[in-house]
């Protein structure tokens, strides 16, 4: 096991999740059949071969199941690692990095716990092993939960299959009542958490319950305003959240402002009821105004209308096109 994590954490060595996982299930064999041997249960077919992966896996669960529930889990991680190992011919130039590094970790992992448990050894110290593997990026980042997008989607029919193993896998080990500590896989958990500094927070989220849907967390897209935000009628632009600091950074002209606007731009306009009644609608767009009122957190009272440079825009548009 030690050389089968080794040329896991090579990151220029060719085929190494092919190779990790051919010298982990190795490992695991002479593992499985070394415990098998110790308790007194035959470990070779009448010819005097030994008994195969797959029937020393399952000896061994029906062995330790009794005290050992955990081993469930094991047992379901060894399963696909040996599944991909065989298919792994089809997997090639997949971005499965993610899925492998889970899996094999784990497989790593619960060899060690076996080891140690059983045969009272160290497979490693154990702080060597909560280090490996060092990497120059994370294996995920939060944003990838939070779409509804499957990274699978364009991949080849192997590898849904074998992605389907491992959801089914996964819901097998829950309806049979494993506890989560026990997983076929290193997990990844998504908490929603509020971040005091926004320049602390791994990405920001807006939640939405009025309106049921598949998914309630839409990703915002966090911005320097000075540089790319731009108000916009278009209902095509992306969507971006203003802190309220921010937005009267954009709604900064008075009704004063677009008067004079009104004079220098578009002097042929009367500035009479009728323009009151065009800016009154013109002013319905979210984008072009906002009120402000002199005690925010009761939005009433005394208040004062704020204009984007939105509405100049369209009051060109509406006197322009006459």
């Amino acid at each position: 096991m030690h050389t089968a994590v080794e040329f896991f954490n090579r990151p220029t060595q060719p085929h190494r999740y092919e190779i990790a996982a051919e010298l982990a299930l190795a490992a695991w064999e002479k593992l499985l059949k070394a415990y098998l041997h110790r308790a007194k249960h035959n470990i070779f077919y009448p010819d005097g071969k030994t008994k195969d992966f797959n029937t020393c896996r399952n000896a061994v669960l029906a062995l330790v199941q009794p005290t050992d529930t955990g081993f469930i889990a094991t047992h379901a991680n060894l399963e696909l690692t040996y599944e991909y190992r065989n298919q792994s011919a089809h997997f090639y130039g997949q971005s499965m990095n993610a899925v492998l590094h889970g899996l094999f970790s784990e497989c790593v992992a619960k060899f060690a716990l076996f080891i140690r448990q059983h045969f009272d050894r160290e497979l490693l110290p154990p702080g060597d092993l909560g280090v490996l593997p060092v990497g120059f990026g994370r294996p995920v980042i939060p944003q990838d939960f939070l779409s509804d997008h499957s990274a699978s989607a364009t991949a080849p029919a192997e590898v849904k299959q074998f992605l389907k193993a491992l959801h089914d896998t996964g819901v097998r080990l829950h309806e049979a009542g494993v506890a989560p500590e026990y997983s076929m896989m290193v997990s990844f958990s998504v908490a929603l958490e509020d971040a005091k500094k926004l320049k602390r927070a791994d990405v920001v989220v807006g939640v939405n319950n009025a309106e049921p849907q598949a998914a309630t967390l839409t990703v915002q897209k966090h911005v320097t305003l000075a540089d790319t935000v731009r108000l916009t009628p278009s209902q095509n632009a992306p969507a971006v959240h203003l802190k309220d600091d921010k937005v009267w950074d954009i709604f900064n002209l008075t009704t004063k402002d677009v008067t004079t606007f009104m004079r220098q731009r578009l002097p042929q306009v009367t500035l009479n009821n009728d323009f009151w009644k065009v800016l009154k609608r013109l002013g319905a767009d979210p984008n072009a105004l906002r009120i402000r009122y002199l005690d925010p957190k009761k939005n009433s009272g005394a208040h004062k209308k704020m204009y984007s440079d939105v509405i100049y825009q369209l009051l060109i548009d509406e006197y322009e096109k006459e």
